[in-house]
């Protein structure tokens, strides 16, 4: 009783009795506001708005798709990525608002795309250059996982060889680059190889060889042969081979390869030997002399350098380059094997020592991100 009475007495205190016109202007105003409340709830449920308490409904016939981190696990554990790197994906989709991460990465194009906008935010964003160098790194290395998982996947069968298909022969422990010129059944028939100074060279009549030859996906295929003739062609001298063997499939290149033109210099590398015993150190000694050269193909794992320069392989050798708009990159390599073509040789070049800035500048230019 005593609770009525003192609420009462409240209410009656806001609500003055000298004073009723505040009363009407106070039930006015709520009234006012009570209208627009149910007005407002209404508009919200009718377009499908959920209110602060009560449950979503419908907005359209399509349903919004939400980032799902369990696909992408799922197409991380798929493509064979580490810890960094599944971490390094999960930012290069979030950050463009992927909600289909498996149907990305099986579009190529489209992956791309958002690797490059990843790559230039990094670029662009990240002020100090040494976390930015860094970032791109592990953006490249996953994306090479990924395109290594790809190729690795689709391994069909080697193609056929035709006319007009680049070759390297292989006959006496040499290579040479070839053209096929004609193929009937087994025999097949390629211009004969020649020496730096464009002089055919003589293969005898029974020799063993091996016709290597790569497609433009990277993957590489040799057949085994036997030499039975040196016949003339309207091309000029040739080689006619029989095949011992059917295509096999040669190791896959680890990294994606990029055709280029990339200006060069080549210096040679000599190991040099200091101190004996526990002291003793290997020192590496840059050659004075300096060779030009082309780069013509490149990956992070390697590149094929033509130029006229007499080194053998095996040696090592260091190349200088500019690309990009930065210069001055520089990386250590060996020379695998030589392949001799007129006056000019192509070296393919394995690397011993990339530094990490020259590695994003190489894998910049074999995925096309530093183009516009």
């Amino acid at each position: 009783m005593g609770f009525r009475f003192s609420g009462w007495y409240l209410l009656q205190s806001y609500f003055k009795e000298d004073d009723p016109e505040s009363a009407f202007y106070f039930l006015i105003v709520s009234g006012s506001a009570l209208a627009v409340f149910i007005i407002v709830r209404l508009i919200m449920r009718a377009a499908g708005v959920a209110g602060p308490g009560g449950g979503s409904r419908r907005i359209s016939s399509a349903p919004v798709r939400r980032f799902s981190g369990f696909a992408l696990r799922r197409a991380a554990r798929s493509c064979g990525l580490n810890r960094d790197q599944s971490k390094m994906l999960e930012f290069v989709f979030k950050n463009d608002g992927v909600t289909d991460p498996e149907g990305v990465i099986s579009n190529p194009v489209l992956m791309d795309k958002h690797f490059k906008r990843a790559y230039r935010t990094f670029e662009r964003h990240i002020e100090n250059d040494d976390t930015a160098q860094l970032q791109i790194a592990r953006l490249f290395s996953t994306r090479n996982a990924i395109e290594f998982a790809q190729t690795s996947a689709f391994s069909g069968p080697p193609p056929r060889i035709t006319a007009g298909m680049t070759a390297v022969l292989a006959a006496g422990g040499d290579s040479h680059p070839v053209k096929v010129l004609n193929v009937r059944g087994d025999h097949i028939t390629v211009e004969c190889p020649t020496n730096a100074l464009g002089t055919p060279i003589k293969v005898s009549k029974g020799a063993r060889i091996v016709l290597s030859f790569f497609t433009r996906t990277s993957k590489g295929f040799a057949v085994e042969g036997q030499v039975t003739g040196n016949p003339s062609t309207p091309a000029g001298p040739a080689l006619e081979l029989i095949r011992a063997s059917r295509s096999k499939n040669l190791v896959q290149r680890r990294f994606k390869r990029e055709q280029v033109g990339i200006s060069c210099y080549i210096r040679p590398v000599k190991i040099a030997e200091t101190g004996s015993g526990r002291k003793k150190r290997m020192r590496m000694i840059v050659d004075r002399r300096r060779f030009t050269g082309v780069i013509q193909d490149i990956s992070i794992g390697g590149c094929a350098v033509k130029t006229n320069a007499g080194i053998t392989a095996g040696s090592r050798i260091k190349i200088e380059f500019d690309y990009g708009g930065s210069p001055g990159f520089a990386v250590l390599g060996q020379i695998l094997r030589l392949n001799r073509n007129g006056f000019n040789t192509v070296m393919h070049t394995k690397f011993l020592k990339v530094p990490r800035k020259a590695m994003n500048a190489i894998n910049a230019a074999v995925f096309n991100y530093h183009e516009d």
